[in-house]
């Protein structure tokens, strides 16, 4: 559905995520001692972005989103952290499309990450 989109969010995914990561290591130092989780989380966020953009769908999502479970638990202490690192994510995605015209890919993407929420705080 969206190729072209989703080939340009593929290529920016280490960088992205290495942002991302850093940035909550930053501004949450007290949030977790394995800050290469985050950075490797993020990216399965945004690889599941990628195919969700690429299929026009949201499945890639929902089932990253189930990876953050085990047993039905939810392994994240609290989900606060994780959505607002979420939506520096948007941004950064909402930019680089901004850039090349893809409005509705950063649309998608939004709605992506909110079943992503969703799904955390079920």
């Amino acid at each position: 559905m969206y190729q072209t989109e989703s080939a340009l969010l593929l290529s920016c995914k280490q960088k992205f995520s290495e942002e991302v990561s850093t940035w909550v290591e930053a501004k949450y130092p007290d949030r977790t001692k394995y800050f290469d989780k985050c950075s490797r989380d993020i990216r399965y966020v945004i690889q599941a972005l990628v195919y969700c953009l690429s299929d026009g769908d949201f499945a890639a999502m929902t089932h990253t989103s189930s990876m953050f479970f085990t047993k039905k638990k939810l392994q994240l202490q609290s989900t606060h952290v994780e959505f607002v690192a979420y939506d520096l994510l948007l941004n950064k995605i909402e930019d680089l499309f901004d850039k090349h015209g893809y409005t509705q890919a950063t649309n998608h993407c939004a709605a992506a990450l909110q079943v992503l929420k969703d799904n955390l705080t079920k």
